[in-house]
């Protein structure tokens, strides 16, 4: 079996039914092929019906799930590193999800850069969409400079 090019990285902690659109939008991606991306889900220690939902995508070719006690995003994802075969990771929340084209628009603009870091602009809530602006120059960044660029912004300096 190849190495998967993408490992998505899915921490889900007391999301119910939400869990399932992240799942899913990873699942039904188009232009790429389920070979080339394995879909890590991780439920930490939900006390609601999480799992449950989780559990529905076991037959998956491409999803792994693994269920643990509560130990917290950083801590998730982390493990999250560990377990992933793929030769790039992403990060999705349990409440987000994916466009249906975005891992094969990812993948063809990968060009042996070894960090690319893209901004969400849109932020969604129950009654509206509200866009955010946030530009970040498309740009060779040493490290210093990308510290400055995107550390300046609220959106990077939220902890949750």
């Amino acid at each position: 079996m190849r190495k998967p090019f993408f490992s998505i990285i899915i921490a889900a902690y007391n999301l119910g039914k939400l869990v399932t659109q992240a799942i899913d939008s990873c699942i039904n991606q188009k232009g790429i092929g389920n070979s080339e991306y394995e879909i890590l889900v991780y439920n930490d220690g939900s006390t609601d019906d999480t799992l449950q939902y989780i559990e529905d995508f076991k037959d998956s070719a491409n999803v792994k799930i693994i269920n643990q006690t509560n130990v917290g995003l950083s801590a998730t994802r982390n493990r999250g590193i560990e377990d992933a075969k793929g030769e790039y990771l992403l990060f999705l929340d349990g409440d987000d999800w994916l466009d249906y084209n975005a891992l094969s628009i990812l993948k063809s603009s990968i060009d042996g850069d070894t960090l690319i870091i893209f901004p969400m602009n849109y932020y969604y809530s129950t009654n509206h969409v509200e866009k955010r602006g946030y530009n970040l120059e498309e740009k060779i960044y040493n490290s210093k400079d990308l510290l400055k660029a995107t550390l300046g912004h609220s959106q990077f300096q939220t902890i949750h």
